[in-house]
């Protein structure tokens, strides 16, 4: 049998061109579950972000692990060609000796590959070498390691429907050492923080029953995007806790940015786009099976000399 033909998109950044990525993606999903060959033709791409790269890693990890085919063509512009091998993509995708492995230091890597345990000593660090980035030597980042550990247990313990560490987590780490920024890409594929919430709202003794309607307090017509500020903000864990600054996760997430231990925060989940620091939560047309969190380190966020 042929390969399906699939074109990218000509802006692939999943920021700043959201709901015709997740359509890419999707699409991409579809065909792995019909276990139909691909062919990706991202020739005409003349954006690319690494956000887009950790994104399509672990679907195409899954293609290679079913034995399903794929192929395609790389972009033609020399810029965004370089981008794409340069980003860790290939190396991920194609190990040397097939292991998942955590790279230090460089400029552009997916320092992690389908990893599910959470990894405190590797993002210490990871977090070493982002300070010789941003600041010319080692320094404390507080807050940071304690984000992405977060991050990775909740994929743990949330991501999956079915049971506990199925899903896996990704993480991308982009060094500019221009602007002295570490930019860091997280995602699972699991089924998305409203969906993992929904299904622990079917349960009558799940602390989460009824988690909608107490957060919206009964106004109809409130939106996931409404409802995913409000959660942002410590709402969900004040209505099933009686606790308003109880609860970790996304709160913790939020408070970690108000406190400036990081910087410039997205999070793209179901059918939500949030640009944190802009307040901008709005409605996506596409659902988004996952959650995807960004986040930046630079020379004006919160740190602390060793010393």
């Amino acid at each position: 049998m042929g390969f399906e033909p699939i074109t990218a998109p000509s802006n692939l950044s999943f920021r700043s061109n959201v709901v015709e990525v997740i359509r890419f993606v999707n699409r991409l999903e579809a065909y792995f579950v019909k276990r139909k060959k691909v062919f990706i033709n991202f020739k005409h791409v003349k954006e690319l972000d690494y956000d887009a790269v950790v994104l399509l890693l672990p679907i195409l990890t899954r293609f290679k692990k079913e034995g399903i085919g794929f192929d395609g063509y790389l972009p033609v512009q020399p810029k965004i060609k370089k981008r794409l091998k340069d980003s860790g993509f290939f190396f991920s995708l194609f190990p040397p000796n097939e292991t998942n492995e955590f790279k230090y230091g460089e400029e552009n890597s997916i320092c992690t590959v389908g990893k599910t345990n959470v990894a405190q000593e590797h993002t210490a660090k990871l977090l070493e070498h982002a300070s010789l980035t941003i600041w010319n030597e080692h320094r404390r980042c507080p807050g940071v390691q304690g984000t992405l550990i977060e991050l990775m247990q909740n994929t743990r313990e949330h991501a999956s429907l079915e049971k506990e560490g199925e899903q896996h987590w990704w993480l991308s780490i982009n060094h500019d050492k221009t602007n002295n920024i570490v930019r860091f890409s997280f995602i699972d594929y699991g089924v998305g923080i409203f969906k993992s919430l929904d299904s622990k709202s079917n349960s009558s003794t799940s602390r989460f029953h009824g988690w909608r309607n107490k957060l919206s307090r009964g106004v109809l017509g409130t939106t996931d995007a409404e409802l995913f500020k409000k959660i942002l903000h410590g709402g969900l864990h004040a209505t099933t806790s009686g606790e308003e600054h109880r609860g970790r996760g996304l709160p913790k997430l939020y408070r970690t940015l108000k406190r400036n231990q990081i910087s410039n925060l997205f999070v793209i989940t179901n059918t939500v786009y949030a640009n944190v620091p802009s307040e901008d939560f709005r409605m996506l047309d596409e659902n988004f099976s996952g959650t995807f969190i960004y986040f930046e380190l630079n020379k004006y966020n919160h740190n602390l000399n060793l010393s």
